[in-house]
């Protein structure tokens, strides 16, 4: 939930993209009382300043990136990623 009065619900296995904005504050919550929360947040400095806030969320499957890099953000949105104003990319995979 973030300052806006967005609020969104993450499942396992996806991944989320928040642009925050200027003067923006958010939060995050486990609301189940039986399962744990495994959570990965990344903070990545924008490339400029002044963007809008703005949210992406997207599942990769498993078998995207089953023994194999996936990218999962990048500046370009290429292969389906998701957008990051930054020069980098992310990338995900489950090894067995």
């Amino acid at each position: 939930r973030d300052s806006l009065g967005n609020g969104e619900v993450i499942a396992a296995g996806e991944l989320q993209r928040m642009t925050a904005g200027t003067g923006i504050i958010h939060s995050e919550a486990n609301f189940s009382r039986s399962s744990p929360v495994h959570l990965y947040q990344i903070w990545l400095y924008p490339n400029r300043t002044g963007l809008p806030p703005g949210y992406e969320q997207k599942t990769f499957p498993d078998s995207d990136r089953l023994n194999r890099l996936c990218l999962v953000a990048s500046p370009d949105s290429a292969e389906g990623s998701l957008l990051i104003h930054q020069d980098a990319k992310i990338y995900l995979a489950t090894v067995e």
